[in-house]
């Protein structure tokens, strides 16, 4: 099944219009089983943007976001990240959560990794003004067998 990004605007009376297609992965692009969704104002212009975390095969896992457009949709998604092999495998990964972890008043992305240790950490992934991120920077950790 091919993904799709569909957009549900809302309406003054806080009910939903119709959806419209905002974009499409096409044919054997991308599958969903190994995507994780998470959205947030990433470039701080006041509309959700969305952000995939993408698990490929043998360790690797990329992160790609989806500006928001002025008519409710959304522009193609770009890669902004993507770890080396056996680097990242998204089976030891939570699920992808957005906020502002940094007080500047875009969201940013954070996500736990557990490591076959038993140690488990968070990453965070910056915004920058344009809405792009960098590399993920280490934050919290618990040892082995704490968490």
């Amino acid at each position: 099944m091919t993904p799709r990004l569909f957009t549900f605007t809302a309406k003054a009376d806080g009910t939903l219009n119709g959806y419209a297609k905002s974009w499409n992965a096409g044919p054997g692009a991308w599958e969903r089983d190994r995507v994780e969704l998470t959205s947030g104002d990433y470039n701080g212009d006041r509309r959700a943007d969305a952000a995939v975390m993408y698990r490929h095969d043998e360790g690797v896992t990329s992160l790609h976001t989806s500006l928001a457009k002025t008519d409710g949709g959304f522009q193609a998604p770009v890669e902004e990240y993507r770890s080396g092999a056996g680097n990242w495998y998204a089976s030891s990964s939570g699920i992808p959560v957005s906020g502002d972890a940094d007080g500047d008043g875009r969201e940013d992305i954070l996500i736990m990794y557990n490591y076959a240790t038993g140690a488990t950490r968070t990453f965070t992934f910056s915004t920058g003004e344009d809405g792009t991120f960098g590399n993920p920077r280490r934050s919290w950790y618990a040892e082995p067998g704490t968490w």
